[in-house]
């Protein structure tokens, strides 16, 4: 009950889900009562709606910077090549989807839990504070990220 806020960017993913869930508690844990949690990582339902049509712009815009930055061997850009490479190349080991990232927020004791989109937030604290889009540029994080915010009661 030490801190006011927990913030995490891209870094969930890289670690199995139950080691998500420790990481989680633990930032239950030392948040203040009021205290919130941040948690910004790549969205699974946005992923894997790449071998679903419609190919929007933005799919294939995904599809054309994952596959030029990342992918010298890809013959074309394919879903196949950008997503084996998302899975494997990164040292992914748990990808969320909102739901599943809410309920583990849940499991950890998190209430309130909402979604927002990258850069925003009803907390000034945590508004403007993710630096992945300058990776990829703003429409790409919009795509591949979901962020959730919690409340420590």
């Amino acid at each position: 009950a030490a801190f006011d806020y927990v913030f995490s960017e891209h870094m969930i993913e890289h670690i199995w889900w139950p080691d998500g869930q420790v990481m989680l508690k633990e930032a239950h844990r030392i948040l203040k009562p009021g205290g919130k949690v941040r948690i910004s990582t790549p969205n699974l339902e946005s992923i894997a709606s790449l071998i679903q049509p419609p190919l929007t712009p933005i799919k294939v815009q995904y599809l054309k910077l994952s596959t030029d930055k990342h992918i010298p061997h890809a013959v074309g850009y394919r879903p196949g090549f950008v997503m084996n490479n998302f899975y494997w190349d990164f040292g992914h080991f748990f990808i969320y989807d909102p739901e599943t990232l809410e309920l583990a927020l849940s499991l950890a004791g998190f209430k309130d839990i909402k979604r927002c989109q990258p850069m925003e937030s009803d907390e000034p604290n945590f508004k403007g504070i993710e630096s992945h889009q300058k990776i990829v540029g703003n429409e790409v994080n919009v795509f591949e990220s979901v962020i959730l915010e919690g409340v420590k009661k």
